[in-house]
């Protein structure tokens, strides 16, 4: 019975009813689904009718059910024709293996190659995205000085209570000797403020985030590190020593992701730093990060930042004629956006390569395209008769689009899931080519899935949409009397297709090329120091105070040269001091510094310009003793101009540096302390053991096994609890340019691809071309034209679009790589030779790859392509 009160099915399941059945089917089917309503809102109520009415709506969409085509002139089964479309895509792909192949081929590779790019863009975009108060995080920078003061997170965060949420200094002194239960690590150890935890989204397994790091002599280590030392992660409580110094863990945090750019599993209270716990401008070493409230302006909040400082700058009596303070999005840190930073605590990246690497996928995508295009209009003479003979047994225009775009979608879904498959196949080759860790699971998220998919709905589309169309609009009664033969459809838009493929594969040749002569010149060009047989090792409290006694041990050995002490290796210097350059309270500068014994010049062969070397004299630095006696100063070059001194003019010249005034005692010669990418900067060469961290042995070439046996056993010796983790200085610096050495691999590779897939295209387009000009191939060769002079007429068109190609290439090739050799300070010249390799490469593959297909066209037998005649 029906209800009192105006109860009804859902209208918009009724309209589409309504849409697709049949008109005599609607009253039957109408009033079944209705009777059924009302049956189940009896039965179970209003909601529960409802959405069972909306399910009946859909269970009647059936093929018999649906309104058929209002066209009088052609009716036919939907699903047969589609079937019917796939069935004329697979028997024409069989017949043709070779165009099958060559368009499955390189869009397969095309494919391949943009979704392994595509995961690295993604995975270089996503670094630090994990924080969750990523929005809100900024760095404190000053010009393109990465480091501040230490007194700036401390006033910050007092000026700025209600903006400001929280701030934290974070440094690190590089290897550090940890000892557990008589074993000896060197580690890399992270200090920061109480609140770090709180600001980063770095999760703890054990501890309290907020006060992980508020008591002295603890240490918050990574789930790896928990292994590697106590062999489980259930540690904290547990102690362990740290240069001699007993700590507690407080808390065990989940291993630092991949994609972040503070990269740590050791983190200790920035307090237990004692001489970096006062408040001053002069000490600039630490990276300061704010985490702003939510409703704070970022934009506003930077002007009053900088105002702050500069006024407490002033107050102080340090001022100098500085850049303005900026606030550094966490987001923009790793791919340094606006410009590269000095004194970086972690490597970084950047975002003009990933700009590169996206152009580049694009590149090869488009390429890949081009083929289908070229190939599937190069056909067209072949099925012009096909499309004649549909239209005269009543295909429609639509019909045959639809048909052509079918195809298309068999072909891009086909090498889709090859493209796939080989995707996952390829990740971890693709790791170690990239240096990356991209995960397969990326492979397996279903919005991958979805953009893939819809990725190539959209290339079936754009590539297949010409031909369809093209190709729909053959006229029969020309096809069939066989005059379409004469015709240059889609002729142009070949040509114009192959000089723009070809002219990106030049593109990428010529990048390819300065690459990797760029990357020669970086590890050829002479560095200012030597870095061959040259091993270093970090050296701990008890092997610093006998270190003596470790280098006459050690020098015993016929095949040690040298023994020395630093506080850095000569390619990664990231310390400074305040040098004064003139009489006023802003004349002053930051200078790189490194801390060294009187044997490190000599070691690795820093070239004196004037003045006393360090075995001449040499005396501590120390910027708190009243002495009269004077530290030993020993600048660099770029110093020495800084006061438009030359090497000669600035010995004996007084300078202060950190506070501490002495005459300077030697000048040596620029050399590269930090990437080629970067100018040489002010240095000084300083004398304070305390600092020296590293030990520095140089050894002959002779039987070096046996010589690094000798150091172990003698550092095991005299200094049992340091552990003996060298590195030979000529590795690390190649680890220094281990990115730049990486990109060019990968340009080399995806160039090498890109080049391929063009090949591919030009063999099929020549295999067609020799096709379709068979018979005239054999009149020529009837009238006497020689194998060769048909190889030549073959290869002719092709040659000029190469041309033409090379034409529009170099140019934008030249600009693009110059550009991108304007950031390094030390750069090659590209030169003509790059452009004439380019041109010759070009021409050859273009010879190479047309070749077969010709001569076997020219060889043909006239008797068997003429005898229709």
């Amino acid at each position: 019975m029906k209800p009192k009160k105006p109860v009804s099915p859902p209208k918009t399941a009724q309209l589409l009813l309504d849409i697709y059945c049949k008109d005599e089917l609607q009253e039957e089917i109408a009033g079944d689904i209705e009777e059924r309503f009302w049956d189940h809102y009896d039965l179970h109520g209003l909601r529960k009718a409802k959405i069972k009415f909306w399910l009946n709506t859909f269970k009647f969409i059936r093929w018999h059910t649906l309104k058929s085509t209002k066209s009088k002139r052609y009716t036919q089964n939907n699903l047969a024709m589609v079937n019917n479309n796939f069935k004329a895509a697979f028997r024409s792909a069989k017949k043709h293996s070779i165009y099958t192949f060559v368009n499955l081929a390189g869009l397969a590779i095309g494919l391949t190659s943009f979704i392994l790019i595509s995961l690295y863009v993604k995975h270089q975009l996503s670094f630090d995205d994990f924080h969750d108060k990523k929005d809100r995080i900024y760095r404190i920078t000053e010009g393109v000085d990465a480091i501040t003061p230490n007194i700036i997170a401390p006033l910050i965060k007092r000026s700025f209570e209600d903006e400001v949420e929280s701030t934290v200094r974070v440094f690190s002194m590089g290897g550090e000797i940890l000892r557990v239960d008589e074993q000896s690590y060197s580690e890399v150890i992270y200090f920061a403020d109480k609140d770090f935890f709180d600001m980063f989204t770095f999760p703890l397994i054990q501890g309290n985030p907020s006060t992980v790091l508020s008591q002295p002599n603890t240490m918050v280590i990574s789930q790896t590190a928990a292994r590697k030392l106590f062999g489980t992660t259930d540690v904290v409580g547990k102690s362990l020593e740290r240069e001699g110094n007993a700590y507690q863990i407080s808390g065990v945090m989940v291993d630092v992701p991949a994609n972040s750019y503070l990269q740590f599993d050791y983190m200790v209270p920035f307090t237990d730093l004692k001489w970096a716990v006062s408040e001053t401008w002069s000490n600039w070493n630490y990276h300061t990060f704010v985490s702003l409230s939510e409703k704070t302006d970022p934009v506003s909040i930077e002007k009053k930042i900088s105002e702050v400082l500069d006024e407490s700058i002033s107050q102080s009596g340090n001022d100098r004629d500085s850049d303005p303070y900026t606030l550094q999005a966490l987001s923009d840190i790793y791919l340094q956006k606006r410009f590269q930073l000095d004194y970086e605590l972690e490597k970084v990246g950047d975002i003009k390569y990933v700009y590169i690497f996206s152009g580049v996928a694009l590149l090869i995508l488009l390429i890949a395209c081009i083929n289908y295009v070229n190939l599937a209009t190069s056909r067209s003479l072949e099925r012009a008769k096909e499309v004649g003979v549909r239209k005269v047994i009543g295909a429609q225009k639509g019909q045959l689009i639809l048909q052509f775009l079918s195809e298309s979608l068999l072909f891009v879904l086909i090498a889709t899931v090859v493209s796939y498959g080989l995707s996952m196949l390829l990740i971890p080759s693709f790791n170690e080519l990239s240096g990356e860790t991209i995960s397969v699971s990326e492979l397996l998220k279903p919005t991958f899935i979805g953009l893939l998919l819809g990725l190539s709905m959209l290339i079936a589309l754009l590539a297949g949409f010409y031909p369809a169309i093209m190709l729909s609009t053959f006229k029969p009664v020309v096809v069939l009397k066989g005059r379409f033969a004469n015709s240059g459809a889609g002729g142009r838009l070949r040509r114009v297709l192959v000089v723009l493929q070809f002219a990106i594969s030049i593109f990428l040749v010529v990048a390819t090329l300065v690459v990797q002569k760029q990357l020669n010149y970086i590890q050829s060009k002479d560095l200012g120091f030597e870095r061959e047989q040259i091993v270093y090792f970090g050296l701990d409290k008890d092997a610093k105070l006998g270190f003596d006694a470790i280098k006459n041990k050690l020098l015993t050995n016929p095949n040690v040269e040298m023994v020395s002490a630093a506080s850095n290796v000569p390619t990664s210097v990231g310390s400074a001091h305040g040098i004064v350059t003139g009489d006023g309270p802003t004349d002053w500068e930051l200078i790189y510094f490194m801390t060294v014994d009187e044997d490190y010049m000599d070691l690795v062969g820093l070239d004196l310009l004037a003045g006393l070397s360090l075995k001449e004299r040499s005396v501590n630095f120390q910027s708190t003793d009243s002495t009269e006696v004077n530290p030993s100063f020993i600048l660099n070059e770029t110093a020495a101009k800084l006061f438009n001194w030359s090497a000669e003019e600035a010995v004996g010249q007084s300078v202060t540096i950190s506070g501490q005034r002495a005459p300077v005692q030697g000048v040596v010669k620029d050399f590269h302390f930090k990437s080629m990418s970067q100018r040489i900067e002010p240095f000084v060469i300083l004398v304070d053991p305390r600092r020296n961290n590293l030990g520095f042995v140089k050894i002959t070439t002779n039987e070096v096994a046996q010589t690094m046996a000798f150091i172990e056993s003698t550092i095991e010796e005299m200094a049992p609890k340091l552990p003996f983790d060298y590195t030979f200085l000529d590795e690390q610096f190649d680890r220094m340019y281990r990115f730049e050495s990486r990109l060019g691999s990968v340009f080399l590779v995806f160039s090498s691809i890109a080049i391929s897939i063009a090949c591919l295209g030009m063999f099929g387009l020549i295999s067609f071309m020799a096709i379709n000009r068979a018979k005239e191939m054999g009149v020529r060769k009837v009238l006497g034209a020689s194998v060769n002079r048909i190889i030549i007429l073959l290869s002719s068109d092709f040659m000029k679009l190469v041309g033409v190609a090379l034409i529009i290439a170099l140019p934008v090739a030249y600009y693009f790589m110059d550009e991108w050799l304007s950031k390094y300070a030390y750069q090659v010249d590209i030169g003509v030779d790059v452009g004439v390799i380019a041109v010759v490469f070009a021409l050859l593959t273009t010879c190479i790859t047309i070749a077969y297909q010709a001569l076997r066209a020219a060889r043909v037998d006239p008797s068997k392509v003429l005898r229709s005649e």
